[in-house]
């Protein structure tokens, strides 16, 4: 009996012992797998996991070599609220995303050049999706919700002239990505979709209509950020 008791006392001290290595470096493993993806710096300070929800604290995406703004992308918190089980589904079905204090960085070479950061990024994200065999992993997101967005936009050749405009809240319905790795699949299209909806908020009309309403240089200077799927874009026709 007692050495019955020492083996589980033992089996408990290493089982608190990986619990405790797991929740130690699944932050880390995660911001790498994105770093993966989109070849800058990710950090992600903690990651919570109960039955029925993930949080992630201090998401934060450095910006691309030679950049302006140092930080491309930054979230106070993000709440995935579904059961963890969802994803050992080939379907994973989640009922809302939460993020609070969602912060972008938007850099463009000049008003009449359209490449910047965020073309760099996504094309980063695209070719990593592209260069690996298709996969039957399906996220489906019921909602995603963005609060107090903060948005600062610069143009290269006017360094100093950086223009911060807020956004209260972003909501959006019925999401769906797929790909090898889910948290890949959902920084994917949580920064797609954001893009896609800053460009279509008319107090931003005005400073980004030759985005919306592109020079002949470029036939379409969005589809860098939004190749993922067609019916991404009716945000843009409304």
């Amino acid at each position: 009996m007692k050495i019955f008791k020492r083996i589980l006392g033992l089996f408990i001290i290493v089982f608190l012992i990986a619990l405790f290595s797991l929740y130690t470096y699944l932050p880390g493993i995660v911001a790498k797998k994105i770093e993966e993806t989109t070849q800058v710096p990710v950090s992600i300070r903690s990651l919570g996991i109960s039955l029925n929800e993930i949080e992630v604290n201090q998401f934060l995406m450095s910006n691309i070599s030679g950049s302006i703004l140092p930080i491309a992308l930054n979230i106070d918190e993000v709440s995935i609220e579904t059961p963890v089980t969802q994803f050992l589904k080939n379907e994973t079905n989640i009922n809302k995303i939460v993020c609070d204090n969602f912060f972008i960085g938007l850099e463009f070479n000049s008003k009449s050049d359209y490449r910047g950061n965020w073309t760099v990024i996504v094309n980063n994200m695209n070719q990593d999706s592209s260069s690996k065999s298709p996969s039957e992993k399906v996220i489906n997101i019921r909602k995603l919700i963005l609060n107090n967005v903060d948005i600062h936009l610069v143009y290269k050749d006017k360094p100093k002239q950086i223009q911060k405009l807020k956004i209260n809240r972003i909501e959006l319905d019925n999401l769906s990505t797929a790909g090898d790795f889910p948290i890949k699949q959902l920084s994917k299209i949580i920064i797609q979709q954001t893009l896609k909806q800053i460009f279509s908020i008319e107090n931003l009309g005005n400073m980004l209509k030759d985005l919306l309403n592109p020079a002949p240089i470029f036939k379409n200077p969005l589809s860098p950020f939004f190749s993922m799927d067609d019916s991404l874009e009716e945000p843009l026709k409304r």
